[in-house]
């Protein structure tokens, strides 16, 4: 969509589209990369079935006043009943103050953690995990210090988005995000936490990417979103 001149979503040049899509591949081929995606893993104390992520997407759905409600239950429950491994829940305001934009969901009061019980039941129920993405936005510049002192830590899992062109802007004719190779810059210093690699992963990417040993799951966003009730 083109916002304005000089400020617009880089056009998609199918970078993401770099290895062959299911519908090309032999079925022996599909057996290594689904038998790879499919295997269980343990994220800390949490075994989950798959290594099928489904990253963390803004949804603005918890309306009126910041607590999900019934169509935040039937998303989350649609996802996991499709054979997600773990669900990352959207960005989740820890305090009203950091509010950047109207009903993105809180967890800051007893109603926003009633909410969001019932969100996790049903998810639960249909055999998958859920982790909460609570909202932080550290700067580029202490990104390394952060994953250094979050692995120091022994998290579960540290995810990580690497660069997508389609979902880069453009402001004054100039892409404005940061490209660099995020496996090299970051996956060294993740030794004590299971690495998530996030951003325009194909399944054959994600497969490979599992069986070298350089990263433990994959989330994928695009490809969970394709669904009727968006």
């Amino acid at each position: 969509m083109d916002l304005s001149p000089g400020y617009k979503r880089a056009e998609d040049n199918n970078a993401i589209f770099k290895h062959k899509l299911l519908s090309s591949l032999t079925p022996a081929e599909k057996y290594l990369i689904m038998s790879s995606l499919s295997t269980p893993t343990t994220l800390g104390a949490v075994e989950i079935r798959n290594r099928n992520v489904i990253s963390a997407l803004t949804r603005n759905r918890s309306l009126p006043t910041n607590i999900p409600n019934d169509t935040n239950v039937d998303y989350y429950k649609q996802r996991a009943h499709g054979g997600a491994g773990l669900i990352v829940i959207e960005g989740t305001l820890i305090c009203q103050q950091g509010t950047e934009w109207p009903h993105a969901p809180g967890i800051y009061t007893a109603e926003h953690v009633a909410a969001w019980r019932k969100i996790t039941d049903v998810v639960h129920a249909e055999g998958a995990k859920i982790f909460s993405q609570l909202w932080h936005q550290p700067t580029l510049a202490i990104f390394k210090y952060v994953i250094t002192e979050l692995d120091a830590i022994k998290l579960a899992y540290i995810a990580i988005l690497q660069y997508v062109a389609a979902q880069d802007l453009v402001i004054d004719g100039k892409l404005h995000a940061t490209q660099h190779d995020v496996i090299a810059a970051y996956q060294p210093l993740i030794k004590n936490s299971n690495f998530i690699l996030n951003g325009g992963l194909t399944p054959s990417e994600a497969a490979d990417l599992i069986q070298s040993g350089t990263i433990d799951a994959a989330a994928f966003r695009m490809l969970w979103i394709s669904h009727p009730d968006m």
